[in-house]
């Protein structure tokens, strides 16, 4: 029995608001995955020594100067 058939012995439809259950299954998965995606790019530490390097090679002047 695939998930089609089953909503519908279910709920008597495959189809909300006008779409198919394929377009809302598959709008589920990529919100979800941008939820975890968010989750763990704003649990992940920054990296300072990059920035601090980044800073001290700006504020040396160039050999070509």
């Amino acid at each position: 029995m695939t998930w089609t058939k089953l909503w519908f012995c279910l709920f008597g439809t495959d189809t909300f608001c006008g779409l198919n259950l394929g377009f809302w299954i598959a709008l589920a998965a990529v919100i979800l995955l941008v939820a975890a995606m968010n989750a763990v790019f704003w649990a992940m530490k920054p990296n300072y020594s990059l920035q601090k390097g980044r800073k001290e090679s700006e504020s040396k002047p160039n050999a070509r100067d």
